[in-house]
């Protein structure tokens, strides 16, 4: 008897695993085809965003360039500059001390 419902037991979990694969293959099967489907569809537009992003990321650079050597010319520009800026910033400080204050009231 309880060779018999061992039996029964199995066949009965082989055929739920035969109609489960005939059911669940077809449609992983068909899973995969939409995903493809989705995939080639999508891909133009995929191309274009790497492009746009690629065209951006080198725009972006060269101004990173351009800004880098418009910094580094106008510092060296500007750094014989320092003294005589310090010297008129002192005479304008002095300057501006022996103004006379303004009477208010």
């Amino acid at each position: 008897m309880l060779e018999f419902l061992a039996i029964v037991l199995l066949v009965v979990v082989g055929f739920v695993l035969a109609i489960g694969a005939i059911v669940l293959i077809p449609l992983m099967l068909l899973g995969v085809a939409l995903n493809l489907l989705i995939q080639l569809i999508a891909l133009p537009f995929r191309l274009c965003a790497w492009l746009f992003a690629g065209a951006v990321g080198l725009a972006a650079g060269v101004l990173k360039v351009l800004v880098g050597l418009g910094l580094l010319v106008g510092g060296l520009l500007f750094l014989p500059l320092l003294p005589l800026l310090f010297v008129v910033g002192l005479i304008w400080l002095f300057a501006r001390l022996l103004r006379p204050r303004p009477a208010y009231g």
